[in-house]
């Protein structure tokens, strides 16, 4: 209940920016994970 509560005190669109936000940092952070695990793949075909 307490979280339904916080979620009407934002404005639609403030939480439309949260859900897109959290989105692309965790795209962000994804990218990076992959990146990591593949970067040595990556130098063998370039």
């Amino acid at each position: 209940m307490d979280r339904e509560k916080q979620i009407n005190i934002l404005s639609e669109d403030e939480f439309d920016l949260l859900v897109i936000g959290g989105g692309i940092n965790g795209a962000g952070i994804a990218v990076v994970n992959v990146g990591f695990r593949t970067s040595p793949f990556v130098e063998q075909l370039l």
